[in-house]
């Protein structure tokens, strides 16, 4: 099963028919413009970083570390001041570390008795963290 499932992912996703000439990219994809640049880059506030949080839904499904977001709303009070020293140095830096990158894949059926990878639909479960920094960056767009 696997293999089915790799092989799958490398043909839909591999190489063939990736475009060579990255000149073109530009007129493929929209470029920020630079008040956009600028307000994604401004260091983070408490705020965001709390709204954020509790804008999740408490019982979404938990990334890899299994912590749904309604563990750390339910615990902000003792976990926030950690939360928010994560998220800030993250946006700061520009980095991520491994383990809040990390992601599992779901493979949510289509149709009642899937036969084939096309009739099922990958899902992606992020960690909280991740989420909350994600969030993040979409309201500052």
């Amino acid at each position: 099963m696997k293999l089915t499932i790799v092989n799958y992912f490398q043909g839909l996703f591999g190489e063939t028919g990736l475009v060579d000439d990255y000149r073109l990219l530009p007129h493929f994809f929209p470029r920020l413009a630079d008040s956009d640049l600028e307000g994604l880059s401004c260091e983070v506030t408490d705020d965001e970083v709390k709204n954020s949080m509790f804008a999740i839904g408490g019982l979404k499904t938990p990334g890899p570390d299994g912590f749904p977001a309604l563990f750390y709303q339910k615990c902000w009070g003792m976990c926030s001041a950690d939360i928010i020293a994560l998220v800030k140095d993250c946006v700061l830096t520009a980095s991520l570390p491994e383990s809040i990158n990390e992601t599992l894949i779901a493979l949510v059926p289509k149709v009642e008795r899937p036969v084939s990878m096309s009739q099922l639909c990958p899902i992606s479960l992020c960690n909280t963290i991740y989420k909350v920094i994600s969030k993040i960056l979409v309201a500052r767009l």
